[in-house]
């Protein structure tokens, strides 16, 4: 009967003992849990800016695009307009003027996508530390 008793209060032992692992188990399960979901959030975010440094650097791309084609267009005009007008020297510095300003904007829309184009590459290292936290946060 010692024996039984014995080995009874042993199992019960050894079943809360089971239960308290069991408690932590979980506990660290929902940790884990709270972490992975956080991760997800910042992966989310993190996605949905690069997303809009993605367009502003598209938007950049195009207006530099634009500007060259007005430095090109200018500079053709210029040219033309030279030309035309050799003995008309009010009229030169006016399209030397425009054609300044038109390489000053070409030099800004080449400067903005520069810093659009770093900052995308921040957000992909930043979205790949992301990632890794996530994957590492499911593991």
């Amino acid at each position: 009967r010692n024996a039984i008793e014995k080995s009874l209060t042993e199992a019960n032992e050894s079943l809360a003992s089971a239960r308290a692992e069991a408690a932590s188990a979980s506990a660290e399960r929902d940790a884990i849990s709270r972490r992975a979901s956080a991760a997800e959030e910042r992966l989310f975010a993190t996605y949905t800016e690069s997303h809009g440094v993605r367009e502003s650097l598209e938007a950049a791309k195009e207006q530099a695009r634009i500007s060259q084609q007005r430095v090109q267009s200018l500079a053709e005009e210029r040219d033309e307009l030279l030309a035309r007008v050799q003995a008309s020297e009010t009229q030169v510095p006016q399209l030397e003027h425009e054609l300044a300003a038109a390489k000053e904007e070409a030099r800004f829309a080449r400067e903005s996508m520069e810093r659009l184009t770093a900052s995308a590459a921040d957000l992909g290292a930043e979205l790949q530390a992301v990632r890794a936290s996530a994957a590492a946060a499911e593991t």
